[in-house]
């Protein structure tokens, strides 16, 4: 399928530092425009999509994480582990 195919091709890939990965298992993508999106979804290696983009773009950490757990597609919105909810809470205020 397409999923393992993509992964599979990323994981063949250099891993130069300069290059950011954040592949995740939603089933919506454009939530990221919203602020509660960009900061409260897509938790891979336990970043947020912001998270993971902010300290890649100012080289705090070459992030390249790949959700390699969930093969489903998943809702992105929302969490049942609590510090990723208690994350996005504070965000929220």
């Amino acid at each position: 399928d397409f999923r393992n195919a993509f992964i599979g091709t990323l994981q063949k890939l250099n891993n130069s530092p300069s290059r950011g990965v954040f592949v995740h298992s939603c089933y919506v993508h454009g939530h990221i425009g919203a602020r509660e999106g960009w900061g409260c979804s897509s938790i891979v290696g336990n970043n947020t999509i912001r998270e993971a983009i902010s300290d890649w773009y100012f080289d705090r950490n070459p992030f390249q994480m790949i959700d390699t757990v969930n093969d489903v597609p998943r809702d992105c919105n929302s969490s049942t582990v609590p510090e990723v909810n208690g994350k996005c809470m504070r965000l929220m205020q």
